[in-house]
């Protein structure tokens, strides 16, 4: 189970190309069963993610501003991961997106969104020399792993990821 939740978590990328927010833009995935906020104009990119359980579908949804890059990612598992418990899901998920960025996290709790079992994470990280503040919100329902990241350049208030993070919600 580690190695697939590292390999899916490494498919979060810290690139996108740059794209000036200028009005929130809410994403609404209904196969996915999710909604966020972007703080401007997102890019949607498919993915396919290869794991140990074979090709697992997905989609990204992303936006770069000046300091700050936020990325949603949602992945199908179906029923690949059975009636295996949100946790056991969750923390190989947390611990390989942490690895897989050579991130240093510093804190971790346990959340709730919308009836989901999910984690909050912060973390940080170097990115060229330039220091990096991260938040992820990793969330676990009915075959679906989402991860929501809002990473920060250099100083920032970081109220645009708050806001980010905060509207992730998932649909019946």
């Amino acid at each position: 189970m580690r190695g697939l939740m590292l390999g899916l978590a490494t498919l979060v990328v810290i690139t996108a190309a740059p794209a000036w927010a200028a009005e929130w833009k809410t994403v609404r995935d209904a196969e996915a069963h999710v909604t966020i906020d972007m703080p401007g104009a997102y890019k949607t990119e498919p993915q396919t993610n290869k794991t140990e359980l074979g090709a697992i579908p997905g989609v990204n949804y992303s936006v770069t501003t000046g300091s700050a890059y936020y990325v949603l990612s949602a992945s199908n598992f179906g029923n690949e991961l059975g009636s295996t418990p949100a946790a056991e899901i969750l923390e190989p998920f947390v611990d390989g997106a942490i690895e897989g960025m050579s991130a240093t996290k510093t804190s971790t709790r346990k959340i709730t969104v919308s009836g989901a079992e999910g984690r909050d994470v912060t973390y940080t990280l170097q990115v060229e020399g330039v220091a990096v503040s991260g938040r992820m919100r990793v969330l676990y329902r009915n075959g679906w792993v989402y991860a929501a990241q809002a990473l920060t350049f250099g100083q920032d208030d970081n109220t645009t990821g708050d806001r980010f993070l905060g509207s992730l919600r998932l649909l019946d």
